[in-house]
């Protein structure tokens, strides 16, 4: 029996490390070393380990480094559909496990846009009420996570569903947003004889990918130049509008129920969404998320008219 030499290298298959693998599949997927760390919960520099390891490990580069982020090489495409196939294949054990274990499972996370997210905690006593015994999570974050890779039980998106993947999808209910202004800030405009929607003060988004579609309408009526400021946050934007410091764009829900707000125009049909509830199929057999997601769907039928735009100011 032929002995192999100490040191001697190891076919790569030998040497392959799943976590390294399981890096670049997020990598690939995002497209960003920065997200694909973020998602998985560890540091950009281990990430960046971990990704040269593979590289090296295979023999070559499996990104191509540009300024706006990573391309995949000749080598990285030639690799990232097996690499895709074991991280789902490892995502999908993970949820068997999970469903296995129903019994015990009582814990579940939806995740949301920040927007959608303070809409839930709004009413999260009446989403508990209708879950006895079940622990919500709500995650607001504008990164979309992933069900497939339990990052979440319950992914609630605007307008768009995945392509691709053993989801159930319905839609909740229709999203409309539009501006709002302070009494104050509206009389005091008035009072300088200005008519014209675009003689504002706007309080303006930041510029974000998934705020896109807001920010290129709001330029479209404002103008740059017409902005006082540029807020990154929902919060931050109604309150600068609250304190009269201009005109902000708004969900309705969110500015008809603030007693300090008025409506400047009726919402816009160009800026009315689709609120859609994602689940993948086999999650959704857990009592605890199939709980949840009914409520869900009786919460935002509920409140319809609200989130519509169509009701009448709480």
């Amino acid at each position: 029996m032929t002995r192999k030499p100490r040191g001697a290298a190891l076919p790569p298959t030998e040497q392959l490390s799943w976590d390294d693998v399981r890096i670049f599949a997020e990598v690939a997927r995002r497209g960003s070393l920065i997200d694909a760390a973020r998602a998985m919960r560890i540091s950009v520099s281990t990430a960046g380990r971990r990704l040269r390891g593979l590289e090296n490990t295979v023999g070559g580069p499996l990104f191509d480094r540009l300024p706006n982020g990573l391309a995949p090489t000749a080598l990285g495409r030639a690799l990232s559909d097996a690499a895709g196939r074991m991280a789902a294949d490892a995502a999908d054990l993970l949820r068997q496990a999970t469903v296995a274990q129903s019994a015990g499972h009582r814990r579940v996370r939806i995740t949301a846009t920040m927007t959608v997210s303070w809409f839930v905690a709004e009413n999260l006593g009446a989403l508990l009420e209708a879950c006895p015994g079940v622990e919500i999570s709500v995650i607001a974050t504008r990164d979309p996570l992933s069900l497939a890779n339990r990052e979440a039980e319950i992914a609630l998106r605007m307008n768009r569903a995945p392509a691709r993947g053993d989801l159930a999808v319905r839609r909740l209910a229709r999203y409309a947003f539009t501006l709002y202004a302070s009494p104050p800030y509206l009389a005091a405009w008035k009072a300088t004889g200005a008519s014209s929607l675009a003689d504002h003060d706007f309080i303006g988004i930041d510029d974000n990918p998934r705020t896109a579609a807001h920010a290129d309408w709001l330029e479209r009526v404002a103008g740059a130049k017409r902005y006082r400021a540029r807020l990154s946050e929902l919060f931050l934007r109604r309150q600068a509008a609250a304190d009269g410091l201009g005109v902000a764009l708004l969900p309705c829900f969110l500015g008809d129920g603030d007693p300090r707000l008025q409506r400047v125009i009726a919402p816009p049909p160009e800026l009315v969404e689709d609120i859609l509830m994602l689940v993948h199929d086999d999650l959704r057999r857990l009592p605890a998320v199939r709980a949840v997601a009914e409520a869900l769907v009786r919460l935002f039928k509920a409140k319809g008219d609200l989130l519509g735009g169509r009701a009448t100011r709480r």
